[in-house]
């Protein structure tokens, strides 16, 4: 499934799982990115919120683009509208990292490669599976930067947009979630 990330520092929002269950590799650490002490939060940092943002967009598109069978239509849609609320909440986010810690913190090697690294190893025909793995990771890792955010490490902007982003990313696991029921 999608790769998940380890937790570092303060302990997961109640109810959201703490690090990778067991057996799930962890992505690929991030070479040539300044990492602000604000972005070590449980799942990684806010630059790898955005990374996995990035993956996840690919990954929907790809599923858009590749949609076939007696469900084509209905999955075509799905994806769509998924790759469309990813779009809306990546610029947003990438734009208050580079208010916060400045442009160098989104070198596109790095993000890009982190990008891919969250996508090696999906396995094919399982898109709906692998997008609710991937709305689950993000959740736990927002949840951590909530968290962060709560305690002061954010400003009250950085938090709301955290909130909102986690909104989204529920919806499009409901959404997920009644195709696979």
């Amino acid at each position: 499934m999608f790769r998940k990330f380890a937790s570092v520092g303060v302990p997961p929002a109640p109810g959201m799982q703490e690090g990778p269950p067991s057996g799930v590799p962890q992505a690929p650490a991030q070479q040539g990115v300044p990492q602000a002490p604000v972005q070590q939060q449980p799942g990684g940092s806010i630059t790898s919120a955005l990374a996995l943002l990035m993956a996840m967009y690919m990954m929907y598109q790809h599923a858009h683009w590749t949609s076939k069978g007696p469900l084509f239509y209905m999955r075509h849609d799905l994806f769509a509208r998924l790759y469309g609320s990813v779009s809306k909440d990546t610029d947003p986010l990438a734009e208050k990292i580079v208010g916060m810690v400045g442009s160098e913190a989104l070198q596109i090697s790095a993000l890009s490669g982190e990008a891919a690294g969250f996508l090696q190893g999906l396995p094919p025909g399982q898109e709906l599976q692998s997008g609710l793995s991937a709305e689950e990771s993000l959740q736990n890792m927002l949840a951590g930067l909530i968290n962060a955010a709560k305690s002061g490490q954010f400003s009250p902007g950085v938090e709301n947009l955290l909130q909102q982003l986690f909104d989204s990313s529920e919806t499009r696991a409901y959404l997920l979630k009644q195709h696979l029921a």
